[in-house]
């Protein structure tokens, strides 16, 4: 007889034990899984519903704000019908309340998943609920924009694309729901072509441009000097239109810049169409022309559309400055170029950022930095040194130029969405 043999009545046989664990632990695994899978279902489901709700509950706050409920309501049946899953069940409730320009919109959406858990607990579906209010109200200031952008050569192809697709956006920022708001673009490349409104500021005789004492619309340095009052010295000439490399530095005529006008589509798509590069990042001429258009003096001169009296605090006023280049207005800074040159506009633009009365004019000023790489730490810091009032300092990537301009403009707008 082995020693196994004769010990093994008192080694205990386990075959029977595997077999009931298996059976116990398997239900218990099955219904972690299940649990979890079911949850995540449920989960992601939510999320979009809670999406299609907040869509839902701001557009209709603003229909009942600007329109009526009964398009609020047309709004609410078309998009449940075209939108959402037949799964899903959706209730709104508005109200206008009784203070001028205030309206609010709530969507209760619920909705069920196939659960993973009925076979055990008897729970054939996971529900769930969101709910969104979206409030609406009309603001009483009167906005004004201006957006300053880089027509540079260094913005050609996909770049200046995208700033076409993002200026485009503009006509639909409820920036411009008031219909004394105003917004000027002001395209730059070396330098700012202005309007024939302001040839009257020009000393005869001395402007010139490629076809010799012809307006073209385009300033010498001495006329983007924050420090001079144009309305009392109207003496400046105009710079030639290009190098002598051939290189055109100040914007197309089609570019012209667009002061202090009412928004409205066709004038946004037709200045857009247009869109031509330049050679040149005149930062601070740019910059001067956009403050000079929040100017409450100026503003009659820049466009017939600026005669309603405003002063400050009356109006709130934002500069928009899209550029992908680091300062380089040749050559006008001075002597030299490349990096000298850089140098030099960088040192101006701080200069000028400096003198320009920002805070006293009340005004906030935004600088995007588009897709551009080179830029030093003393660039950036600079950058971040201008930004002045609400205004912030941006770094965007290809790709994220709309977003970005959207949200600028959504921020200083009175919307706002809580869940």
């Amino acid at each position: 007889m082995t020693i196994k043999t004769k010990f093994s009545k008192f080694i205990p046989n386990s075959s029977g034990n595997i077999t009931i664990l298996s059976a116990i632990a398997l239900p218990v695994l099955l219904l972690i899984v299940g649990s979890a899978v079911s949850l995540s279902d449920a989960n992601n489901k939510k999320s979009k519903l809670q999406s299609h709700a907040d869509i839902m509950s701001l557009t209709m706050a603003k229909q009942k704000l600007e329109l009526t409920g009964v398009n609020a309501r047309a709004y609410f049946h078309e998009y449940m019908s075209s939108e959402m899953s037949s799964n899903d069940d959706c209730t709104f409730k508005m109200k206008k309340r009784k203070k001028r320009g205030f309206a609010e919109a709530t969507v209760r959406c619920s909705g069920e998943t196939p659960s993973f858990l009925g076979g055990f607990l008897d729970q054939k579906t996971l529900p769930y609920s969101v709910t969104s209010t979206a409030v609406m109200q009309t603001d009483d200031n009167i906005y004004e924009v201006a957006f300053v952008f880089d027509i540079s050569d260094s913005m050609e192809g996909q770049e200046i694309e995208e700033l076409k697709a993002s200026l485009n956006t503009i006509s639909e920022s409820s920036l411009f729901d008031s219909e004394a708001s105003r917004v000027s673009f002001i395209p730059f490349a070396n330098t700012v072509r202005l309007s024939t409104k302001l040839e009257n500021f020009v000393t005869p005789g001395v402007g010139y441009d490629d076809a010799g004492g012809v307006y073209n619309g385009c300033f010498d340095r001495d006329a983007t000097d924050p420090n001079i009052d144009l309305r009392s010295n109207p003496s400046f000439s105009l710079v030639v239109n290009a190098l002598s490399s051939g290189r055109g530095v100040c914007p197309d005529e089609s570019m012209t810049a667009v002061f202090h006008e009412k928004v409205t589509e066709w004038a946004i798509k037709d200045l857009v169409s247009n869109i031509e590069t330049s050679f040149g990042t005149g930062l601070s001429d740019a910059l001067v022309w956009g403050f000079r258009s929040l100017d409450p003096g100026l503003r009659g001169i820049l466009s017939t559309n600026s005669a309603y009296p405003l002063s400050v605090g009356t109006s709130s006023k934002h500069i928009i400055m899209m550029t992908d280049g680091r300062p380089y207005d040749r050559p006008w800074s001075g002597p030299g170029g490349g990096a000298v040159t850089q140098q030099l506009s960088l040192d101006r633009f701080e200069d000028v950022c400096a003198q320009l009365p920002f805070e006293a004019n009340g005004i906030n000023f935004h600088l995007i930095n588009y897709n551009n790489k080179k830029l030093t730490s003393e660039h950036i810091q600079v950058f971040e040194g201008c930004v002045r009032g609400d205004g912030e300092f941006y770094d965007v990537q290809t790709g994220d130029l709309t977003a970005v301009i959207r949200d600028i403009t959504n921020k200083v707008t009175a919307l706002r969405l809580s869940q």
